[in-house]
């Protein structure tokens, strides 16, 4: 999958929530809000896998930038999810640190906005041919901002309870 194409696919997510927050949540599609979260977060994990692994070279024009994971193993490719979630979570935790948890008080739309805002960079960045580096930190970015929402939403607490609920079915 070309890395334009993961941004596009966050984008989409980021959207489909900004139309729900401005709509009152009326959907057509019954997906919880929660999953499109989730699915910001994952596709920038993704994206970041991509760009690790590839040790990217930007070519000029964005279709060729394909990603092709070089992993011969599931302990490869486990060790490599490992290392870009575990960045994520030490960037959560210093930016924390230096705003003293701000996020607490943005409104969920602002973090949305947030979203969509590093999309439009990103595939700037990737137009303007810009290095990994600064593509990675809007990734980060991206990934820390899907996470302040999960956690504001209560996702946890909605994960725990499903699992508790699918327990007692079976």
């Amino acid at each position: 999958m070309r890395l334009i194409s993961l941004v596009d696919q966050i984008y989409i997510k980021a959207r489909r929530i900004r139309q729900l927050q401005q709509s009152g949540g009326h959907a057509a599609v019954p997906e919880p809000v929660l999953d499109e979260y989730v699915g910001v977060l994952n596709y920038a994990v993704i994206a970041l896998l991509h760009l690790k692994e590839g040790e990217l070279e930007l070519p000029g024009h964005l279709g060729e930038l394909v990603f092709e994971p070089q992993w011969t193993d599931q302990g490869a490719a486990r060790a490599s999810f490992l290392e870009v979630t575990t960045k994520a979570l030490s960037l959560l935790e210093a930016k924390n640190h230096d705003y003293g948890e701000a996020w607490r008080q943005m409104a969920i739309e602002s973090i949305t906005d947030e979203l969509l805002s590093r999309c439009v960079r990103i595939k700037g960045l990737l137009e303007g041919a810009a290095g990994s580096e600064a593509i990675s930190s809007q990734l980060y970015d991206t990934i820390n901002y899907a996470a302040f929402a999960l956690i504001r939403l209560g996702y946890a607490n909605a994960a725990n309870a499903a699992k508790d609920e699918d327990h007692d079915r079976h």
